[in-house]
Parts: structure tokens; C-alpha cells; sequence
């Protein structure tokens, strides 16, 4: 396929609503599953993930793509419904992580009956590196985790329901915030996170994605949640099909082509 350019939102350009969410993010989000069988009978969602590009590239929280630290991946796979109704599912064929952040990329095997298939996205990802300034509010939107069930056809009957949360950035931890869990860099915020929002799209007060959920932690005064920013993944190497070629490139290079919508500091 060719890789279509994607310029950047134009300056004062509202893409929020006035409820502070982006119109159309849930067009780019899918749900991520794990096969638990070697027969693949049954399965489990595993995290929410978002399409950046045409050909299968999408975003998610590094642990959604990782099991005891192993990659699980033939066993992953996502749904992304058909515009006939129809819920197929999409190996992922490919996985990039970051080293320490809990952040990486994936790639969806686009092929049914040995064609080629080509997402096409109704909703832009605008990508953005910056760190929000403490206070600043940020919102994330992902699938409630009981989406979609599996069903003894072995078919899976989608239940679209979409969750959006809201909170404030508390701080920025550089260097991690522990050793063991989150190593890498991330944020913290005051946003109430459930099961199934791993992975999901962070959005700052300018409708950029600028991280992934990582985790959370429920207290008796105040729920905290954190996230993964974009910075640690834009130089990670991958390969991707343009034109009927497979090329060697990065989220930054992709950017400079023009190919995605991405706003670097540094």
C-alpha cells in the first residue's frame, strides 16, 4: 500500500468537544485479545490499542503486548469491526518495545483469504512528545474490558461501549517512578482507571495523544493513575509496507515524510 501524508492540526484548530474529549478517537481504537488456548477456543481482552496508520500500526502500553516479560504475540490478536457488521480478528504479526517505558508498537496482520486488506481511519492520531504541565488536564477514552465476549460459535459478538476518563497531571517522573513496575518514564495524574484501559490514548488540552495508560492505584481520599509517554517509542526501528515494498523507518521519520501527524520536542 502507499503511505499517505498526514500534516498536523492547524494552530487554534478546536479538537476537543466541550466535554473535553476528541470527536471520532473511538474510530482508532480496538481492543486486544490473548488466545489462552493452543486450540484458540477461548480467549481473554488483554488491553486497548489505537491505529496510526493505514497498514496496521498501532499503539499500546507495553505490558498489554508482554506476559511474564515475554512477548506473547502469535497469541495476540485484535478486532477491529468491518463496516459490514462483521467482527474480524487480526493477528499481530510484529512487536516493537520500548526498553524501559511501558509503552511499544505493534503491527496487525491486514489479510483475509491471502488479500491484502487497508484500514481506513475516519479519526486522525495526531501525535505529541510534550509533557503536560502539572495541573493541566488530560482525558483518556478506551474499551471497558467486557466489550466484547467470546462466545461457544467461537464468534465474537461485539457490545461497543466506550469509557472516557478525566483527571489532572500531578507530576512528571523523568527517570521512573520505581525500579520494578514503572521503570521508564511516565505521569502521574488524579484519573480513576479501571480493568481494560491499559493502553488506551492519553489526550492533553489540545486533543494531541501524547502517552498510553499504564497502571493505577484506588485510595481511601483519591484514585492515581499513570501513563507512558509518546518520546520513548519515536526512534524505535520497525519495518512497514510502502508502495509493495517493506521499508525500514521510525515514528520520527515517518513524521518527517509527512506520513504521520506528529509534534517532537527536541
Amino acid at each position: 500500500m502507499k503511505m499517505k501524508k498526514s500534516g498536523y492540526p492547524l494552530n487554534n484548530v478546536k479538537l476537543l468537544n466541550d466535554s473535553h474529549k476528541l470527536p471520532g478517537i473511538e474510530k482508532i481504537l480496538f481492543p486486544i485479545f490473548r488466545w489462552l488456548d493452543p486450540k484458540k477456543k477461548s480467549c481473554k481482552p488483554v488491553g486497548t490499542a489505537f491505529l496510526i496508520s493505514e497498514n496496521g500500526l498501532f499503539i499500546t502500553a507495553k505490558h498489554v503486548l508482554t506476559l511474564r516479560g515475554k512477548i506473547k504475540n502469535p497469541k495476540l490478536f485484535g478486532i477491529y469491526p468491518a463496516n459490514d457488521h462483521s467482527v474480524p480478528k487480526y493477528p499481530v504479526k510484529k512487536v516493537i518495545l520500548s526498553d524501559d517505558a511501558d509503552i511499544g508498537l505493534g503491527i496487525l496482520e491486514l489479510k483475509s483469504n491471502k488479500k491484502a486488506i487497508v484500514f481506513r481511519l475516519e479519526c486522525k492520531s495526531h501525535l505529541c512528545s510534550t509533557i503536560p504541565s502539572e495541573g493541566e488536564v488530560v482525558s483518556t477514552c478506551v474499551y471497558r474490558d467486557n466489550s466484547y465476549f467470546f462466545r461457544p460459535s467461537h464468534k465474537l459478538k461485539p457490545k461497543v461501549e466506550y469509557k472516557w476518563g478525566f483527571g489532572t497531571v500531578r507530576k512528571y517522573y523523568p527517570d521512573g517512578r520505581d525500579s520494578y513496575l514503572l521503570p521508564g518514564p511516565c505521569v502521574e495524574t488524579q484519573m480513576t482507571l479501571r480493568s481494560g484501559v491499559s493502553g488506551g490514548p492519553i489526550i492533553n488540552n489540545d486533543g494531541f495523544i501524547i502517552g498510553v495508560n499504564s497502571t493505577s492505584f484506588s485510595g481511601q481520599d483519591r484514585d492515581i493513575s499513570y501513563f507512558s509517554p509518546i518520546a520513548p517509542i519515536l526512534n524505535l526501528p520497525f519495518e512497514v509496507e510502502n508502495k509493495s515494498r517493506i521499508i525500514k523507518t521510525t515514528l520520527r521519520e515517518m513524521a518527517r515524510r509527512g506520513w504521520l501527524s506528529v509534534k517532537i520536542d527536541g
